[in-house]
């Protein structure tokens, strides 16, 4: 598996933003990119996907929940949800429909979700043991939201991974995460050290699709700057 990170400035995301507005008024950065590279990879996964392409959303649900939890909250917040549609839905090229599918499925998801996963986990417990581990990401493809991770917009404060400081007034110029055994792939939308609308994409995909994903037309338009890492 190779990873590639696509670090998109706000100017750019806000023009696109305002060419999907017919579409999804509400749309955010998240919901753009995250439809933008579902639907360039599943076109590159095409004669292996059949007619239903679903891939696993992540969201982080602690500011979700009706009483929200601090991020001081120690554990795992992440809910896995699935998407599902028709493969024709991707390949039409009309990036504003699948936006506007990933939009009113994350603004969709209900507490009740949330309750009943952490009910099911609790419920695979042996006595008082835990159960044995199993894999949270994949088979499917992976798409993580990490819009939780920027400073509320009261906030003059930068994304919470680049307020970090090692040093007296040095904070990190970029950040990266690792996660393993992603099967099918992962995408991971995240903030970008430029504040405001601006992100950081990482995809981990095989080699031969991660290359043609580094040259699609519909993702270069879009200027990002590209780091590429092989593993």
């Amino acid at each position: 598996m190779y990873t590639v990170t696509f670090r998109f400035y706000r100017y750019m995301i806000k023009n696109c933003l305002s060419e999907v507005q017919d579409k999804c008024p509400n749309a955010t950065p998240f919901d753009l990119l995250a439809a933008l590279f579902w639907s360039r990879i599943a076109l590159l996964k095409s004669k292996s996907y059949d007619d239903k392409c679903a891939p696993s959303i992540c969201t982080d649900f602690r500011k979700l929940m009706q009483a929200p939890l601090p991020y001081g909250c120690f554990g795992n917040a992440l809910h896995f949800s699935l998407l599902s549609t028709n493969a024709e839905d991707l390949e039409g090229g009309d990036l504003g429909h699948v936006v506007g599918l990933l939009h009113s499925h994350v603004e969709g998801i209900e507490e009740e979700e949330f309750w009943s996963v952490i009910d099911w986990l609790d419920s695979q417990k042996e006595g008082k043991k835990l159960a044995p581990p199993f894999r949270m990401y994949g088979p499917e493809l992976t798409c993580v939201r990490m819009e939780h991770m920027n400073a509320p917009k009261e906030s003059a404060s930068q994304p919470l991974m680049y307020a970090v400081m090692f040093e007296k007034d040095e904070r990190p110029v970029h950040v990266s995460y690792h996660v393993g055994n992603v099967e099918e792939g992962l995408i991971k939308v995240m903030p970008s050290p430029e504040e405001g609308l601006g992100r950081t994409v990482m995809v981990i995909l095989p080699e031969e699709q991660t290359a043609k994903l580094c040259e699609d037309h519909d993702i270069l338009r879009l200027k990002p700057t590209m780091l590429l890492s092989g593993r």
